[in-house]
């Protein structure tokens, strides 16, 4: 099977955009002549601007809608006879967003698919999809207590094996992530030309997914003293400006620089990320963005499952679960209370083991490299 004009649309947040670049070096492999192109949220398009297997990358503004009625039509109608005009044959709808049902309908491409991968249990929702898409395929059933299931990067490929391609999984690529030298520049600037500095970003989109501030001062004050340099970033919300001030206010050794909202665009990010030593965080886009640079990471993980958004191929990553029995749940919170407990009770113990292992034993051998830490009685290790 050719294909020659691709469109593939992944309308969800910064990781889970980087996320669909291995599928899309994996096109631009098999298909070298083919037309590629995104469609993603206007804010998460930094994940793949500059990316060379891409022709090109289109965006839907979440401002269109404050923009008036009228406004947000025209700029809609232009999306759209900008789509059509490019007649593709082929279109991977990676996410469960109702516009790529009617896009589906408006391109009419030969070949349309979707994968629900956040739908498995509604049976009515993936009849109706059938009904729009030319390709659909249901996802695996998981129970809760599975952690080490496939990657959301490997799920996006079951969108090719959904027409019989074969993907083998050696061939499956890493992510891509391209820094500007402006970029690099801004983010020399931003830490005063700092260089080897560990990197924590304790906060996520969602709050269930962080980690205490109190841990989180002490895990900072070891590292300083074991004489690390210290980064912390955050975005710009008042949440986890709060956040970040009050991890600050807590510290007794370390000295950080703190850059709350402070980097201008995600690529300047990538580069603080790209130029440090160590990340350490918990489950959200710069643990993807870490692996895309193949920078050594720590990453916490609480409700969500890390064998699906676990840092993809990243030799020098470690994961951090607590020693309570109830972890996995996928769900926002305790009782969907905001609160996880499995990420409050993750000792700052396991957390200092999983650092000090790529700080002090980089060149580890595989086989004897620990990459989950914590309750080892329950979760066995894997590479």
């Amino acid at each position: 099977m050719e294909l020659e004009r691709i469109l593939i649309t992944e309308l969800r947040y910064f990781g889970d955009v980087l996320l669909t670049t291995p599928l899309i070096g994996f096109l631009r492999k098999k298909y070298p002549n083919a037309r590629i192109d995104a469609l993603v949220y206007h804010s998460t398009r930094e994940m793949l601007t500059g990316n060379p297997d891409l022709d090109n990358v289109y965006t839907i503004d979440q401002k269109w809608k404050k923009m008036g009625v009228k406004k947000q039509l025209s700029a809609e109608i232009n999306l759209l006879k900008t789509l059509k005009a490019n007649h593709y044959d082929t279109l991977l709808h990676l996410t469960t967003h109702n516009r790529g049902m009617w896009l589906a309908r408006i391109l009419k491409p030969k070949r349309s698919i979707s994968c629900p991968k956040h739908f498995g249990g509604l049976n009515f929702y993936i009849q109706i999809l059938k009904l729009i898409f030319r390709h659909i395929e249901s996802p695996a059933q998981v129970t809760r207590d599975i952690v080490f299931i496939d990657t959301i990067a490997q799920f996006n490929m079951d969108h090719l094996r959904a027409l019989g391609v074969v993907v083998p999984e050696e061939e499956v690529p890493g992510l891509k992530l391209t820094i500007p030298d402006e970029a690099r520049a801004e983010a020399a600037k931003l830490v005063g030309g700092l260089k080897d500095y560990v990197l924590v970003h304790p906060a996520a989109r969602f709050f269930f997914k962080c980690w205490t501030e109190e841990r989180t001062a002490e895990m900072l004050d070891r590292l300083a003293s074991q004489g690390e340099k210290i980064v912390i970033t955050s975005g710009p919300s008042d949440e986890e400006r709060t956040m970040i001030e009050k991890i600050v206010s807590l510290l007794k050794v370390a000295k950080p620089i703190v850059l709350i909202g402070k980097t201008p665009s995600m690529k300047t990010f990538a580069a603080l990320i790209d130029d440090a030593k160590l990340l350490i965080g918990v489950d959200s886009a710069p643990a993807h963005m870490a692996a895309a640079l193949q920078t050594p990471e720590v990453i916490l993980f609480g409700a969500t499952i890390p064998g699906r958004w676990r840092p993809w191929e990243n030799d020098a990553s470690r994961v951090v679960i607590s020693p309570g029995r109830c972890h996995f749940c996928e769900q926002r919170g305790c009782g969907r209370c905001g609160i996880s407990e499995c990420m409050r009770e993750i000792r700052v113990e396991d957390v200092m083991e999983a650092v000090n292992e790529l700080l002090e034993h980089r060149d580890i051998p595989d086989a004897y490299r620990k990459t989950v830490y914590g309750p080892n009685d329950r979760f066995p290790t894997y590479s």
